[in-house]
């Protein structure tokens, strides 16, 4: 009987130490970029970069990973990285 009171206890006591889940809010951004008449979310420029980079690569959506978007309007070109894979779409 010693043996289930110690069982008992090391239970509640791991219980015990379990941190309380926090809820994380965030906010809320939506972000155009305009020029030369465009105008372009960040989403839709997300979506043109993976959508080239998966006529690259061969690759899935889902598994565009790390993605590093560098938008240069002047030029009217999207330069992306996307796993460790370069390229460049016009925008």
């Amino acid at each position: 009987m010693a043996r289930q009171k110690k069982e008992t206890a090391l239970t509640t006591e791991t219980t015990a130490a379990t941190p309380a889940k926090r809820t994380v809010t965030r906010k809320k951004v939506l972000f155009t970029l305009q020029f030369s008449g465009k105008e372009l979310t960040v989403a839709e420029i997300e979506e043109k970069a993976v959508s080239a980079w998966m006529e690259l690569t061969g690759g899935q959506k889902k598994d565009a990973k790390d993605i590093q978007l560098y938008a240069k309007p002047e030029d009217g070109m999207l330069y992306y990285v996307i796993n460790g894979t370069s390229g460049s779409i016009v925008l």
